[in-house]
């Protein structure tokens, strides 16, 4: 539990370096800022507890072989700080904790600490009134599972990101199809979905057009597509290239970029 608090004094420090890294301005040089920063950090602190069990499970398992007397007077003494202090700060982050996977990360990390605090009071309380003295490896084993459980779909998610994998609750198929609702369009392809935070996720196509039509008409129309999609889906930043008489491939997802 000590080695868990440390990586949470780590995690909530860079956690708060992202956050002030996305206030910085944006420059021709860094066009998004440091928007991304929160993503970075929230896969590196769900990683951190991922990779935490490692240890402490190797930790567990020597310690069952060789056991240790442990002084339950300090275990349980220090568990109540923990609960109050980590239980606290938890409660302070949970009204944020789903703004963005920076903040869900951090609240992870305290929330965890929190829950594994009360173990480690029983387990202390254990020690203290019968001593035995096994327990302390046992909740290490429970606390390095639980770090797995609670940190894999977090890495998952922040890794979908750092991929630019489109959400899964934004169909490129359901896109498709609304685009080609419009009589005007023939085809889309060169379709791309990704996402620059958790929160922001952008589009950008080449759409086939039926007629030679005017800039302006073409203007319109796209606005129209964009606003449609927008109120459909959870998009907020598309970008289409009008084409007409075009020999690149026409498949939905380019297998080659070449073309752009």
């Amino acid at each position: 539990d000590a080695l868990h608090n440390l990586s949470d004094v780590i995690a909530l420090s860079i956690s708060y370096g992202a956050l002030v890294l996305t206030t910085k301005k944006r420059t021709l040089h860094r066009t998004y800022g440091f928007r991304r920063a929160e993503i970075v950090v929230a896969f590196i602190n769900s990683a951190m507890l991922f990779a935490l069990a490692i240890p402490l499970t190797q930790e567990a398992i020597l310690r069952i072989s060789t056991p240790h007397t442990v002084d339950a007077s300090s275990v349980i003494g220090m568990a109540i700080v923990s609960m109050f202090v980590n239980g606290g700060s938890a409660l302070l982050l949970h009204q944020h904790s789903n703004e963005n996977l920076n903040f869900k990360s951090a609240y992870l990390h305290l929330a965890s600490d929190f829950i594994t605090s009360i173990a480690v009071l029983i387990g202390g309380i254990s020690m203290y009134l019968w001593q035995a003295y096994w327990v302390d490896s046992l909740l290490s084993v429970i606390i390095a599972f639980y770090l797995v459980f609670l940190s894999w779909r977090l890495l998952l998610q922040t890794l979908g990101v750092i991929m630019q994998f489109a959400p899964k609750d934004v169909s490129g198929e359901a896109i498709e199809k609304e685009v080609l609702n419009f009589p005007e369009i023939k085809n889309i392809h060169h379709l791309h979905i990704w996402q620059i935070t958790d929160q922001t996720v952008h589009l950008e196509a080449h759409l086939d057009f039926k007629e030679d039509l005017s800039l302006s008409k073409v203007t319109e129309l796209l606005s129209k597509i964009q606003t449609k999609i927008m109120d459909n889906f959870r998009v907020h930043h598309i970008i289409f290239q009008p084409e007409i008489g075009t020999s690149d491939p026409k498949t939905l997802i380019a297998e080659d970029d070449c073309h752009g």
